[in-house]
């Protein structure tokens, strides 16, 4: 097993490290560039008129306003490919859904709809198909279906199956240099072995997906955060992922993984990693839940401060002490006051 590797903030910028080149085209995102807050769009194309240093000078394509910006802020592919691997049986209930939810967000990014790109698949042959029209030319690839820990399965009755070394072929197929984000919401894929093995491709940046298993809810959240601090915002992928994580709820936040070079990388400076987690049975009720420390309203349990033991924010009441301490205590209180009334 590869040894996680640190913080991955400063390791991938989201300009890929390119430095700028004159004339190029390229991606402002709105939020890096005061005055932009209100542009209907998020990614603002415009062009490359002057380098300085660590900034560069880009003319916005739309209004022709010239405006100063980090280059690490500029964006210079932001295409999306959205692929559905379908089965038929789960498509109308929960596939499809979790696609148009995840379409129409990356829709509000672009005012160019050619940006962004949704197809469905049930075979490896439409999958290749789709990868050679419009794989080659994008950067950002989201994969949506079913998955188990040796890569995706798809088709009627899952009886097709795409491993970690098959979706290597695939992305290896793409001529120079091109380097793509490959974020899969679909269940297991992003275990430690297939998101090594995907990850050591030359044309793999970044590859995210889950652990285990994961909720449609949950991985919409998750991929619609870490896309708007990415694309938005212009964050680094490390910084994205880590927001990403941790606008996630408690429950499901050790769930998706983030890999690259053949190695997983765990955010470091991200708020959960530094607390303790714990999962446990509330003591009164049974039900299960998770207690945080030091930030104890980040989770679903609560300690009592007297006996230890953990209960539901329920059965506690949303004290710091349970039902059962608290009259042990009045009760030891009681006795005390009429020990010290019977005195001389």
């Amino acid at each position: 097993m590869n040894k996680p590797l640190p913080d991955l903030s400063l390791a991938i910028p989201a300009s890929q490290n390119n430095d700028p080149i004159l004339g190029r085209e390229v991606f402002v995102p709105c939020n890096c560039v005061d005055g932009l807050d209100e542009c209907a769009e998020s990614l603002l194309k415009g062009e490359i008129v002057e380098v300085i240093g660590e900034e560069c000078k880009v003319q916005l394509r739309r209004s022709g306003s010239i405006i100063n910006i980090e280059n690490g802020k500029l964006i210079l592919e932001a295409s999306i490919l959205i692929i559905c691997l379908g089965d038929i049986e789960s498509e109308a209930l929960n596939l499809d859904k979790l696609s148009k939810s995840i379409l129409q967000y990356c829709r509000l990014f672009h005012d160019d709809d050619s940006q962004v790109r949704y197809y469905k698949t049930r075979t490896k042959e439409g999958l290749l198909d789709l990868w050679e029209e419009f794989g080659k030319t994008s950067k950002v690839i989201i994969f949506i279906g079913h998955g188990c820990p040796e890569g995706y399965i798809f088709g009627r009755k899952h009886k097709r199956q795409f491993s970690s070394q098959e979706l290597i072929d695939l992305i290896s197929s793409i001529d120079g240099n091109e380097k793509k984000i490959i974020i899969s919401l679909s269940c297991q894929t992003g275990n430690v072995d297939f998101g090594t093995e995907v990850s050591k491709s030359k044309h793999c940046e970044a590859f995210i997906g889950p652990e285990s298993l994961i909720h449609s809810a949950v991985a919409s959240q998750f991929c619609q955060t870490f896309l708007l601090h990415y694309f938005m915002n212009g964050e680094s992928i490390g910084d994205a992922y880590r927001k990403a994580k941790e606008a996630v709820p408690v429950k499901f936040v050790g769930d998706f993984n983030l890999f690259k070079d053949g190695s997983q990388h765990i955010v470091n400076n991200q708020s959960s990693f530094n607390q303790i987690q714990i999962e446990k049975h509330c003591s009164n009720c049974g039900c299960f839940g998770i207690y945080m420390e030091p930030s104890v309203e980040s989770g679903d349990l609560i300690k009592c401060s007297n006996c230890n033991e953990f209960f539901c924010f329920n059965c506690i009441r949303g004290q710091k002490i349970c039902q059962g301490c608290e009259s042990q205590l009045y009760s030891n209180l009681s006795i005390e006051a009429s020990l010290s009334t019977e005195k001389p």
